[in-house]
């Protein structure tokens, strides 16, 4: 078994050499019955206009049924989650066509064993799967079945009208076949091995944000275990206790901060992540930020002013919205303007634009800024590009889940930036009325 295995890929490598020299089979099953499909679908329409300038009266009508018939195909393969349905459809009916149309193109005689031929290696070839190598073995037997039928029951296959319209049929068969079968194939490598090569990009940034988590999450756990014995000494002055436990709290809320990133992510790529939208005081999500942030940067040795501004009154801030995950982004947001600001002002709030239902969020700074090259995938997953700042933690998801949670709201987020002069970044959330 293992020899005619052997075998039968050395004849398929050599007859698809010129299709795909790199030997790269990345082709899934939907796109490949999609390409299928086009590719059928493609022949038939050329079939049905040549067969109308040639007048063969019986063809056309076999023509306009493929292409009617490639369409119910078509919808399961796009519209159903199991695409198997399609191919247990479309190869039974797709035998079905074969056998009509052998009889009623003149059989060995006309072109379609060119088609057959040409869909044998496709599918063999694209598909890994067991049944591929029955339906390969089915199509030689029928191949051989309607021969042995032509042979023995002589008048079963209509004659051309003329040598010419057999001359003809064949060339246009043969072109049309090879033709459109390789340009498709060769379409569908090209963009397999592009998708191919995009994955395995992204294989190789999850590799680096796994090497970076474990370092990130490595540090803060050591600051802990390591200030904790400290605090154990009898002889530590009641100043170094109080600056050894604002360590402590500071790593627990760094590694608190990674955990959730790291779930966040998590729920949000296995696409269960939901908003819980309710009925919430806007104002007081800006004004508990500002309480908190604003403690942070004085305890800190940054000279910034902080400033927070309301886009609606006190009687009117009522909003339907889901708070925690507006409070997360603003988070994101706030955290790395003061990351990246040494001195200088952050200003964060938020405006209610006139006749528009919705609310549009900013927060802006006076820090380094961005050259605009890093502007165009600050939102990407694992991307930490400020490389000014070399003193910067973080795994560069929050911006990435930012984006992620404002697009689940149906709304949209960008930033703006200078170098040397700060950066601003907005983002809207849609209203209920």
């Amino acid at each position: 078994m293992k020899i005619l295995k052997d075998i039968k890929e050395h004849l398929i490598d050599l007859s698809f050499w010129f299709l795909n020299p790199e030997r790269k089979r990345v082709i899934s099953k939907e796109i490949y019955l999609n390409y299928m499909v086009l590719a059928l679908g493609s022949l038939a329409l050329l079939s049905l206009i040549f067969n109308t300038i040639v007048g063969l009266e019986l063809n056309i009508i076999i023509a306009l049924f493929i292409l009617i018939g490639i369409l119910p195909i078509w919808l399961i393969n796009k519209y159903s989650k199991n695409n198997t349905l399609a191919q247990f459809i479309g190869y039974p009916w797709f035998i079905v066509l074969y056998n009509v149309i052998y009889f009623s193109n003149n059989g060995s005689m006309g072109p379609t064993n060119y088609y057959l031929f040409i869909t044998i290696f496709a599918i063999v070839y694209f598909n890994k799967k067991l049944y591929s190598y029955l339906l390969f073995g089915l199509f030689l037997i029928n191949i051989l079945v309607n021969g042995l039928i032509e042979y023995s029951v002589p008048g079963i296959v209509s004659p051309y009208n003329s040598k010419i319209t057999q001359f003809l049929d064949n060339l246009f068969g043969l072109v049309t076949g090879i033709g459109v079968i390789i340009l498709l194939l060769r379409n569908i490598i090209k963009l397999q091995i592009k998708e191919k090569d995009i994955a395995n990009e992204s294989n190789r940034l999850k590799t680096s944000f796994l090497a970076n988590t474990s370092h990130d999450i490595r540090s803060p756990i050591n600051s802990i275990i390591g200030f904790s014995d400290l605090l154990a000494d009898p002889n530590l002055s009641n100043s170094d206790k109080k600056r050894y436990i604002g360590i402590i709290h500071a790593n627990s809320d760094q590694l608190l901060n990674l955990v959730d990133d790291i779930f966040n992510i998590s729920i949000i790529e296995s696409g269960d992540f939901e908003l819980h939208n309710q009925f919430t005081e806007i104002n007081s999500i800006i004004l508990d930020l500002y309480t908190n942030f604003n403690l942070m940067i004085k305890n800190s040795e940054k000279k910034i002013i902080l400033q927070a501004y309301y886009g609606l009154p006190e009687t009117l801030n009522i909003v339907y919205i889901d708070p925690v995950r507006i409070k997360q982004i603003l988070t994101n947001l706030i955290q790395n303007a003061i990351k990246h600001t040494e001195s200088g002002a952050i200003i964060f709030g938020y405006d209610k634009p006139v006749d528009i239902q919705e609310l549009q969020f900013y927060v802006r700074d006076t820090g380094m800024g961005m050259p605009q090259d890093q502007l165009e995938n600050i939102f990407e997953p694992y991307v930490t590009n400020i490389e000014q700042d070399k003193k910067s933690t973080g795994i560069g998801l929050g911006l990435h889940i930012s984006k992620k949670i404002v697009e689940i709201a149906n709304g949209k987020i960008w930033a703006t930036s200078k170098l040397g002069e700060g950066s601003q970044f907005y983002f809207t959330i849609p209203l209920e009325k």
